[in-house]
């Protein structure tokens, strides 16, 4: 049994403290502190600057703080094996508040029914029954440069050691010339991948990998790998689209023939290098269209970031158009050093939604009205309905986790989201642990952008590891592992709201998908797949398209240079995520002159900080926000919402600060 006395005083939900215990000499270490009289707290934020992402631990203030606590661990399923614990705390590069946090502290361990292991000289000259034999190891398969921002990491990848004295861990050592020193080991895991975090962008480096039994005894093996690290060029895609009527005869919000229309962009910069001064014209790309406004500026984007333009495009849709006819826009980017690229955007035309009240359900025995679709957009589409395994009665989707690089989904068909709409669906996993994950995502601008919602309700996830060709962000939360059988996931989404109270998805239309991605390699053993069956919504409605009934009314096209502001706008600020100061931009309407309030929020929906409140006229404006509160202290890193408000309409999005 093991007892110590301790006391809290960290950031709430953002610095904490772990027990951990090793049972192979501190190469891996394993969580114990929910296994303790206590328990831990709850999980602190997903936050990329520290260690203990989206972990439980002991965080904030301990219950009976000044006071120390007792915590007894009963180590007995561990009897019979040597054991290390070790106190473990992280916390990210700030904290919030003036008030200085204590930290934590230990008194008073203790361990009874227990033997000390000590190191000491061996009394016996000739040792028996200990196995000399290095394990049996190729070494080090390959290196390779993950393209990480700030090109400051390399994946180095191998294949597993033979040895009787199991279990095998594999020391990792790195150096900026040949050959490489084996004195020290930066690192040291019994995985068969290990990412090098930490080296310096512009140089060679050189990697050997070796492998080491129980008995202490490492293998020879001189494979010796070597990467230039070099950063690539931009890369600009289109991240999301979603466009405003300004001028309709149906009031349906479907671009239909004589009908104009603003189109807000949001561009992401998909590289690790930064993009300075870009610019953005909108083309028609077909017949259907007449651009009425065509430029915009995105300023600098940062690798990795995202960030939409200083004002939307304005198009009109053609009288002539026909019925379902799908019409191109294009998008020409541009930015300093020569960038230059072309992103083409489909609408559907001409077109009208019916709507059908059901309890929409698929146990995937025979084809729903509206079927599903599912598409990779990396690795092959191995999407399939299959009878190896169903939770009633015999069929249900599948796909397989084969060992490459994978993104691929599962799509429902439109789906209405009623105020007392509920998700559910049954799953069942197999996937490899810290590696490979799926999600549960949601759009409601047809596919064009999705938000997680799985981890806003389900408490099975895990967060992955370094991510080695995985379309998913380390540190996240996924579906990852083994789940154990089949399981029943719930979400509420008609009940979703915002934290400030704005609903989700109640009164819209909605895509649903089920996403897997997968790196580019599995460790033994073999790993199966993800099993879907049941999907269920209920107090719903399928929607289906039909040709427009309206006739075509008569809208007069306005030049670019003449027009009014095209619609009170609130547009994702920049740069997304921000470090320092981020702009926020945003359009009012003639209707909308006068009182605007423009305000930051917490993910508690508390107020941080008000940015604008004043009357206000009709066009462009933009104002900068330094991250501070209304007392000009600095905030927390991690999620926040900002909203506007306006005589017609009230808009809400969410901005990411970053240290």
């Amino acid at each position: 049994m093991v007892t110590f006395w301790h006391r809290y005083d960290t950031e709430d939900d953002w610095d904490g403290c772990l027990l951990e215990l090793s049972l192979d000499g501190g190469d891996t270490w394993s969580d114990v502190g929910d296994d303790t009289n206590i328990g831990y707290d709850d999980a602190v934020m997903v936050n990329p600057q520290s260690s203990i992402s989206g972990r439980r631990c002991w965080n904030g203030q301990s219950p009976a703080f000044p006071t120390f606590e007792e915590v007894t661990l009963n180590m007995a399923p561990y009897a019979g094996q040597p054991c290390q614990l070790r106190f473990r705390m992280a916390s990210d590069l700030s904290t919030t508040g003036t008030t200085p946090l204590t930290g934590w502290n230990i008194d008073d361990f203790n361990v009874t029914g227990a033997d000390i292991l000590r190191e000491v000289c061996e009394a016996t000259p000739v040792c028996s029954g200990q196995e000399t034999d290095a394990p049996l190891f190729a070494g080090l398969d390959s290196a390779v440069n993950p393209n990480t921002t700030g090109c400051d990491a390399v994946d180095l990848k191998w294949s597993a050691a033979a040895d009787v004295s199991e279990p095998v861990s594999y020391l990792v050592y790195v150096s900026p010339s040949s050959p490489v020193p084996l004195t020290t080991p930066v690192a040291s895991t019994t995985a068969l991948k290990y990412r090098v975090p930490g080296l310096t962008a512009g140089q060679t480096w050189y990697f050997v990998v070796r492998a080491r039994d129980s008995q202490g005894n490492i293998d020879g093996n001189s494979v010796e790998r070597s990467v230039t690290l070099a950063c690539d060029l931009p890369e600009l895609t289109v991240r999301s689209t979603s466009i405003a009527p300004l001028e309709e005869c149906d009031d349906d919000g479907r671009p239909d023939g004589t009908e104009q229309f603003a189109l807000s962009v949001v561009l992401l910069n998909d590289s690790f290098s930064n993009a300075k001064n870009v610019q953005v014209t909108l083309r028609d790309n077909s017949s259907n269209f007449v651009v009425l406004g065509s430029t915009a500026s995105f300023g600098d984007l940062d690798a990795r970031h995202d960030g939409a333009g200083d004002q939307p495009f304005v198009f009109a849709v053609t009288a002539n158009t026909l019925c379902q006819a799908v019409g191109q826009l294009a998008l020409d980017i541009t930015a300093d050093g020569g960038y230059a690229a072309t992103r083409t955007l489909d609408l559907l035309l001409e077109t009208d939604i019916t709507v059908q009240s059901t309890n929409f359900f698929d146990d995937v025995e025979s084809p729903p009205a509206v079927p599903f679709s599912h598409y990779a957009e990396d690795g092959g589409d191995a999407w399939a309905i299959v009878t190896t395994d169903a939770y009633s009665p015999t069929h249900s989707w599948f796909v397989p986790d084969a060992g490459g690089i994978t993104n691929s989904s599962l799509q429902s068909p439109p789906l209405y989201v009623s105020a007392s709409s509920v998700l559910s669906f049954r799953h069942r996993f197999i996937l490899e642990s810290g590696f490979d994950g799926a999600v549960l995502e949601i759009s409601t601008d047809d596919g064009n952008s999705w938000t997680d919602i799985g981890a806003s309700y389900n408490s099975q996830q895990e967060p992955l590891g370094p991510a080695f060709g995985s379309p998913f962000q380390p540190g996240q939360a996924y579906w990852s592992g083994d789940s154990g059988g089949w399981l029943l996931e719930t979400v509420n989404l008609g009940a979703m709201t915002s934290p400030l109270g704005e609903s989700l998805y109640a009164g819209r239309t909605a895509l649903v998908r089920w996403r897997i991605g997968c790196d580019d390699t599995n460790s033994e053993p073999p790993f199966v797949g993800w099993w879907i069956d049941d999907i269920s919504l209920t107090n719903s409605q399928v929607s289906s398209l039909q040709c427009d009934a309206t006739p075509a009314c008569a809208i007069s096209a306005v030049p670019e240079t003449q027009r009014p502001p095209v619609a009170s706008l609130l547009h994702q600020n920049r740069p997304n995520p921000a470090r320092g100061t981020t702009a926020i931009a945003f359009v009012l309407a003639p209707g909308d002159a006068g009182p605007v309030r423009l305000t930051v929020y917490d993910v508690a929906g508390r107020l941080v900080r008000n940015l604008v409140q004043a009357e206000r006229d009709a066009g462009h404006h933009e104002v900068t926000w330094s991250g501070e509160d209304e007392s000009g202290r600095s905030v927390a890193p991690g999620i926040y919402f900002y909203e506007l408000v306006t005589g017609s309409r009230r808009q809400v999005r969410k901005l990411m600060l970053a240290n």
